[in-house]
């Protein structure tokens, strides 16, 4: 079942970058087929990153505070 992984990475409540990809899926899991990031789009201050998942009628999510 095809899908899309979303990453948003802000900073200060601001949205810093935004990339897309496909899921990749077999019988057993679905996975973000990876993401390519512009790093110098960021300072050394705390960051926070949202992965999103959606597949098919499915949707996930996950969240982590980087220091």
């Amino acid at each position: 079942e095809s899908g899309t992984c979303t990453m948003r990475i802000t900073q200060g409540g601001l949205e810093k970058i935004s990339v897309q990809t496909r899921v990749i899926s077999d019988n057993t899991y679905s996975t973000c087929e990876g993401f390519s990031v512009d790093s110098t789009k960021l300072d050394s201050s705390t960051f926070t990153v949202n992965v999103t998942i959606e597949s098919g009628s499915r949707k996930g999510s996950a969240s982590m505070e980087v220091n």
